[in-house]
Order: structure tokens, then C-alpha cells, then sequence
């Protein structure tokens, strides 16, 4: 059988650089197949290996795991001089969403030669409870914000690194839908003030702190809100402090007279007599008229 031997080079880079390291031979035997290996033991600052070539600082004869074995032992070769074949690094730059709600859309990696900057491209994700406001090289948001159509450049000096880049996102704004449990508690409610943490007019940022107060007809005095939370109703009086949700919240409030005590002095009034809460007759608050027993 006629045997070759392949020798390797660390060849020489665009830039006219030659590269470094080594190699161990390797022996090709005719009618066996022998895939070529890549060019580890050689290495260059700033460049990878593509492939292989005949001559230094040559094209890309040969791939890295391409059969050579027939053009090694044709016509009797003794030997093949192969030269690493150098292109300039790169690394992938990903895109992570980093929000929450539902999110829709998708983005591919941008791979970026290491010599080269790159244009942030725009946000290709949709969120059900947030708004897209930059691009940060960390999760949390925190140091330099960069905003789509930003140039960056040298971001790692490790070739095929993957570099993430994380969208940052502000919660959307949503609705407080305030309004009577029945028809008597809207007829007694005179308006409504609403405290929250980040307003955008009468919307409320989904995550800030609420408050609601509720102003009433005289006598009106017990109030209750409620709305659904995780699928369970929850109950809060006006002035407590509760979290806006990441939709609109349906809150009905509950108002009512609480329960009085009547006591009466002496000679100011007579059985039989209508009074109501505006009569300074002793101790005596209600909303409807009273007939004294």
C-alpha cells in the first residue's frame, strides 16, 4: 500500500503575521480513509483557522474533516505540506428578552468579527405587561444603556464567545375600574381619589403601590373594596395599601350605614315625632327620618 505523510504548518494570517505552535505529522495510508484534522496546536491573537491550504498565506485548498486520502497517495506522494488557512475572529452577540408576561417574537444572534463594531438592531419582542426601553449588557439593567441603532465594538477577545444582551422593559400602565357593587351603593357614592406610586393620566403602572379612598353621602360610613387577585377575591378598606396588577382591576365597592346608638333627652322630643340625623336631639346620626317610639 502506498503511504503519505501529511506535514503542518501554522501558515500565516491577512494581515502578514505568522502564526504559532505546532503540530504532529500525520501518516495516510492508501484505501483507508483519513479525514483531516482541524488546526489545534496552532493559534494567532485575533484570527481562528478556516481551513487548510498548499501554500502559505494561500486559499482554503481542504476543509477541516475532508477526506484527502486518494490525493495523498496519488502518483506516489511522499508528502503533503498543508498550511493553516487564518480568518479574522468573531463571537455571537444574543439577544435575551428578560421580560415578563406573555412574550411574542424572536431574534437571531448577530456574529461580529472581532475587529468590527455592530449596530444594535430594534427590539423584535412584544410583551403583554411591558414596554421595551433599552438594551444593557446585564440582566438587572444597571450601567450604560444602549438603545437600538447604539454602534458597539470589542465586547470579549474570546473567539465564538456568546455575548447576551438583555432587554430592559418598564411595566405597561392600566386601568383602575372603580364603580358601586349595586345601584344603592352608586347612588351614596359622591367620588373617588386614587394614590399610586406611578401614574400615566388616569392609569396606574402595573407593580405600584395603590391607594383608594372613597368619599360618601353622610352616614355612609363602612367601606369595602373588592377585587379578584390569583383567581381569590380580597377585600380592602379605603386608604389600604395594595399592589396594581398587570391588567385592568375591576374593583366594586361595597358602602353602608353602620349600626347607631339612639338615646333621647328628656322633654326635647315626644312619642309619635319624625326626626332625622340633622336634629341636634341628643345622640343621633341615620340617613332616614325616625319615628320615636
Amino acid at each position: 500500500k502506498n503511504t503519505s505523510t501529511i506535514k503542518y504548518y501554522a501558515g500565516v494570517t491577512p494581515g502578514g503575521t505568522n502564526a504559532s505552535g505546532s503540530k504532529s505529522d500525520s501518516k495516510v495510508t492508501a484505501l483507508t480513509s483519513f479525514k483531516l484534522p482541524d488546526a489545534t496546536g496552532f493559534y494567532t491573537s485575533g484570527y481562528k483557522a478556516v481551513g487548510w491550504s498548499l501554500t502559505k498565506g494561500g486559499p482554503v485548498d481542504f476543509n477541516f474533516g475532508d477526506d484527502i486520502t486518494s490525493y495523498a497517495t496519488e502518483s506516489q506522494k511522499t508528502a503533503v505540506y498543508l498550511y493553516a488557512v487564518w480568518g479574522e475572529s468573531s463571537y455571537n452577540v444574543k439577544y435575551v428578552h428578560n421580560a415578563k408576561g406573555v412574550i411574542s417574537g424572536s431574534m437571531e444572534n448577530t456574529i461580529v468579527n472581532m475587529s468590527e463594531e455592530f449596530t444594535l438592531p430594534e427590539c423584535g419582542y412584544t410583551s403583554t405587561y411591558q414596554n421595551f426601553e433599552y438594551w444593557s449588557l446585564n440582566a438587572d439593567g444597571s450601567g450604560t444603556k444602549y438603545y437600538p441603532g447604539d454602534k458597539l465594538s470589542h465586547l470579549t477577545n474570546t473567539t465564538d464567545a456568546t455575548i447576551s444582551i438583555y432587554g430592559i422593559w418598564s411595566n405597561k400602565y392600566f386601568s383602575l375600574l372603580l364603580h358601586g357593587s349595586d345601584d344603592s351603593a352608586n347612588e351614596n357614592i359622591l367620588g373617588y381619589r386614587i394614590e399610586c406610586d406611578s401614574m400615566d393620566g388616569d392609569k396606574c403602572q402595573a407593580g405600584a403601590k395603590v391607594k383608594v379612598y372613597v368619599d360618601t353621602k353622610p352616614g355612609y360610613t363602612k367601606v369595602q373594596l373588592n377585587y379578584m387577585e390569583d383567581g381569590y377575591p380580597k377585600n380592602v378598606t379605603p386608604g389600604q395599601e395594595f399592589v396594581m396588577q398587570f391588567k385592568d382591576m375591576d374593583i366594586k365597592v361595597y358602602v353602608s350605614s353602620p349600626l347607631i346608638s339612639v338615646y333621647f333627652e328628656m322633654n326635647k322630643v315626644s312619642s309619635g315625632d319624625s326626626i332625622t340625623g340633622s336634629q341636634n336631639i341628643g345622640y343621633f346620626f341615620t340617613k332616614d327620618q325616625y319615628t320615636v317610639p
